[in-house]
């Protein structure tokens, strides 16, 4: 008895790491997409006309551009990123540190979630799929409720969550500058990012959380 007792604590708590790992891995692979969208950098700069605000050619934000993406994945510094400060790259070094951490998320929920359910098909075969099913709808629930909350804090100061995110990751100042890059990189840039972010999100969880729940509806109405 004290066996199976502790065998089914340790599922509840597996459980629980399945269903937090479901954000996770939403929110790590938008971040990631964004981060590596040059349409998007590109979009932004025409948008917020950067051109014209920092006096650099089109040509030559694309080239930044380019090599920001390149330096997020790789770390190398190219020559067009030379009109950056030095604690402007600091700041850089600091958010390909979290852009990283984001890419380490990624893949640790998605090993995770795929080693859970195949555990789970292996120890419990069908009867998995009732459990698996309650389990996403519940991760898509928690995503939407992430999602809702961050939302409305941002609708209300998007300026305030700005600086509280700053001040969360970056225990540094080098985040403030007066440099080119808040300039070319604007918080309207990164207003726009995290609005695609949590619309994505809200779809992507919205789209599993459905067909979850068209899985468990289903099952209750043949039990009837």
């Amino acid at each position: 008895m004290p066996d199976r007792k502790n065998i089914r604590v340790l599922f509840y708590i597996a459980a629980v790491v399945f269903i937090i790992c479901i954000p996770v891995l939403l929110l790590a692979s938008n971040i990631r997409l964004i981060a590596n969208d040059l349409y998007l950098h590109q979009y932004e700069f025409d948008k917020y006309s950067v051109s014209r605000e920092t006096g650099l050619s089109r040509t030559e934000l694309v080239e930044i551009s380019e090599e920001m993406i390149s330096y997020l994945n790789s770390g190398s510094i190219g020559n067009a990123m030379s009109i950056f400060t030095g604690n402007e790259i600091k700041h850089l070094s600091d958010v390909r540190s979290l852009i990283q951490i984001c890419y380490i998320l990624q893949w640790a929920t998605l090993g995770y979630i795929t080693a859970f359910i195949i555990a789970g098909f292996i120890c419990k075969r069908k009867q998995f799929l009732v459990v698996f099913n309650n389990l996403v709808a519940a991760g898509s629930t928690v995503s939407v409720i992430l999602v809702v909350v961050i939302g409305i804090a941002a609708l209300v100061d998007f300026n305030w969550l700005f600086i509280l995110f700053h001040h969360a990751f970056f225990r540094n100042g080098f985040w403030v500058s007066s440099g080119y890059l808040p300039h070319i990189y604007t918080e309207g840039f990164f207003s726009d990012a995290g609005t695609i972010i949590a619309e994505t999100m809200i779809l992507e969880s919205l789209f599993i959380g459905i067909v979850a729940g068209f899985f468990i509806l289903r099952r209750r109405r043949l039990m009837n």
